[in-house]
């Protein structure tokens, strides 16, 4: 029964050292995956809203979490400055003129801080450097965007009710037309008269295409040369003969017409 008694601190002595060994090493890979005992390459960025962001939220670098925020402290009484603690092997893709931003890491996630643009023109960024920051549209501002883009689909809707109702009542032209049957026939007689004077027009544009290749096909036989369209058109001589001939021809039938006549 005593050694029970004297066993039993020996063994909740193993336990709390247990405990306190994995409380340890809990922290210490808690801190691993913050990067809090880690030393790497440190920015900052000044802010005017940080809407929530907190210390040991992440940074991100093109989708690619590159550090955390290591701490948070007032900038000239009103801004907020941002201590960034990042990797060491990133700083060669931090430059000058880089820009900084406050995201989340989904619509209702935690706040982040994105690092984006620079190009390697300019010089690296350089230890406890300032990076230009992006002006973050608030939570505030976005609601009273929402707020007046519903009020704008509110009056639209308004809109389109009291016309709709305008039109099913026979209100206006086109209510008029749309409720009236004899118009209707109206204009279902003006749309039939229409589309046969388009096809009677048609039609005629046909036919207009049909003489223009006669006239071209005339035209290029009155240009080939040894034709007897091209003759009479060019050759003189020839027209001359081509009438005298007619004109003769003309009085051989006026005196046979006189003979006959007798």
């Amino acid at each position: 029964m005593k050694a029970t008694k004297n066993s039993r601190p020996v063994v909740v002595g193993i336990f709390i050292i247990l405990g306190l060994a994995i409380l340890v090493l809990a922290v210490f890979t808690l801190g691993g995956q913050k990067k809090t005992f880690v030393k790497g390459f440190t920015v900052n960025a000044v802010f005017d809203d940080v809407n929530g962001l907190q210390a040991g939220n992440n940074v991100w670098l093109s989708g690619v979490k590159i550090g955390t925020v290591k701490k948070i402290g007032f900038y000239n009484n009103t801004r907020v400055l941002v201590t960034l603690n990042l990797d060491n092997s990133i700083a060669p893709h931090i430059y000058k003129d880089s820009y900084a931003k406050i995201g989340a890491e989904s619509f209702i996630g935690n706040k982040i801080v994105v690092i984006y643009g620079g190009t390697s023109a300019a010089q690296r960024m350089p230890e406890n450097g300032f990076l230009t920051v992006e002006k973050a549209t608030s939570t505030d501002e976005m609601m009273a965007t929402l707020q007046s883009n519903n009020q704008n689909l509110l009056a639209i809707t308004t809109s389109f009710k009291s016309i709709s109702r305008k039109i099913d009542s026979g209100t206006g032209t086109i209510g008029y037309l749309l409720n009236n049957a004899t118009m209707a026939k109206k204009l279902n007689a003006s749309m039939s008269s229409l589309q046969a004077t388009m096809n009677n027009f048609q039609s005629a544009s046909q036919a207009s295409r049909t003489v223009l290749a006669s006239l071209n096909e005339f035209t290029s036989r009155l240009n080939t040369q040894g034709s007897l369209a091209n003759k009479l058109a060019t050759d003189t001589t020839l027209f001359n003969v081509l009438k005298g001939t007619l004109t003769q021809l003309r009085d051989v039938t006026i005196t046979a017409s006189q003979i006959t006549i007798t």
